[in-house]
C-alpha cells in the first residue's frame, strides 16, 4: 500500500482588521461583535490572538505561566 504524505502549506486567511482600544490599550480586530482580538506589535502588524469578542463582550485568554 502506498500513502501519499502531502505537505499542508500554511496559510494565514487576510481578513480586514481594524484598531480598537479596550482600556487605552490598542488591539486590531475583525469584528467587535463576535470575533477574535489580536496584538498589536511594536511595528504596528498584527500580533498573535490573545482573546475574542462574544456577543460585543471583550473576553481575553489567560496568560500560560
Amino acid at each position: 500500500v502506498e500513502v501519499e504524505e502531502t505537505e499542508e502549506e500554511e496559510e494565514e486567511e487576510e481578513e480586514e482588521v481594524y484598531e480598537i482600544t479596550i482600556k487605552n490599550k490598542s488591539y486590531y480586530t475583525t469584528n467587535e461583535t463576535n470575533g477574535p482580538i489580536y496584538a498589536v506589535l511594536d511595528d504596528e502588524d498584527v500580533g498573535d490572538q490573545i482573546g475574542e469578542f462574544k456577543d460585543g463582550r471583550a473576553v481575553f485568554y489567560r496568560k500560560k505561566k
